[in-house]
């Protein structure tokens, strides 16, 4: 049977073994049945597939729900770890440096100035002015650019004092990520957020043995390695997976007794995810 030029399936027909060849007019009543045969069995098959394709865009539309609810509740997580950094961090210099402002006075004769409450003020400043310099870096280094990925890590685990092991292939290791390297900038960001983000989470989670890597040939690689809670690796995980995702990129993971290990593989002139 055909419809519409389109192979649908066969109907076979048992007749009499002593009747010989089939007659014209068996053909034209066999004809006549396969017909609407082949549009009924054509609508089905049609119909099996929309049902399929609306099981498989209704899976896709929860993923990406569940997907930005994620993304909208770490943002959210973010906004207050970095709020409470920044009163941690910088407003402690600050309210120091106002209280020693409102106990500005003249300095008495023979009083150094380095000592006078003025100078108090000027020094935590400028510790303010520093930590504020430090959490900016954290959101995103101008290293990046300038010295790569691997210098840009460095640096943020020894601001962080994250223990963990940092290992970039040598195509990775010195070059800016605009350079040789073929890795676009969007990417290098997306590899460092993913990093520093999965990193400081494992770091609050009193994670041990912490391993990254990275290497770029022949495509990205971003993989994440740590003994830590079955939960916050899995938590872990789907900070990275929405991230790599967003970038046209894959994600696999292993989670076991108290480790994890996940693999992120992006290409390496991924734009912007849209």
């Amino acid at each position: 049977m055909r419809h519409t030029g389109t192979a649908l399936g066969e109907i076979v027909v048992e007749g009499d073994d002593n009747a010989g060849a089939l007659s014209s007019w068996d053909r034209r009543m066999l004809d006549t049945l396969a017909r609407p045969a082949g549009a009924a069995l054509s609508t089905v098959r049609l119909t099996v597939e929309l049902r399929q394709r609306k099981t498989e865009l209704e899976r896709l539309t929860a993923a990406l729900r569940a997907s930005r609810e994620r993304l909208l509740t770490a943002r959210a997580t973010e906004q207050q770890r970095m709020r409470a950094e920044v009163a941690t961090r910088v407003g402690t210099h600050v309210s120091a440096a106002l209280a020693a402002v409102g106990d500005c006075r003249v300095a008495a004769p023979g009083e150094s100035l380095l000592e006078s409450p003025l100078a108090t003020a000027a020094r935590e400043a400028e510790l303010a002015l520093d930590e504020l310099r430090n959490i900016a870096r954290g959101i995103y280094p101008p290293t990046l650019a300038e010295v790569g990925l691997a210098a840009s890590l460095e640096s943020w685990l020894a601001r962080a004092r994250v223990d963990a092991t940092l290992e970039v292939t040598a195509d990775l290791g010195s070059l800016p990520v605009s350079g040789a390297s073929g890795v676009g900038p969007e990417v290098a960001a997306c590899l460092y957020f993913c990093a520093v983000t999965s990193l400081g989470h494992l770091a609050r989670h009193r994670a041990s043995a912490i391993r990254v890597g990275i290497s770029a040939r022949p495509c990205v690689v971003l993989s994440l390695e740590a003994h830590v809670a079955g939960s916050v690796g899995s938590e872990t995980i789907e900070l990275v997976t929405d991230r790599i995702e967003a970038f046209g990129g894959s994600v696999r993971s292993e989670l076991g007794d108290n480790e994890f290990a996940v693999t992120a593989t992006l290409p390496g002139s991924a734009g912007v995810p849209t």
